[in-house]
């Protein structure tokens, strides 16, 4: 039985490796997941919007990520973000 996803609804998400069949992903979307087929899965990091990231930090990995990034930035911009963050929780400004 396919899952019923409402466009506003959040997904689960599972990580898989970038070897996952296309059968595997498909089978993980019909049930209702969001797969994210990644090279090592153990190094998903996951940055929630509820964990308290701040609109500076936001802000800041976005120039960072478009000063040093890959050509959009995204690269640049998730580790920046990350290296914030981790800061904040260690107490340390970032």
């Amino acid at each position: 039985m396919k899952a019923k996803v409402q466009p506003s609804q959040p997904l689960p998400v599972l990580v898989l490796p970038m070897a996952a069949s296309a059968k595997t992903i498909a089978q993980a979307r019909a049930a209702g997941y969001l797969p994210i087929p990644c090279d090592d899965p153990s190094k998903v990091v996951v940055a929630l919007p509820g964990r308290g990231t701040a609109g500076s930090d936001t802000l800041m990995a976005a120039l960072q990520g478009l000063a040093k990034g890959d050509a959009n930035g995204r690269l640049g911009f998730f580790t920046e973000l990350h290296r914030r963050l981790v800061a904040r929780e260690k107490g340390e400004k970032p």
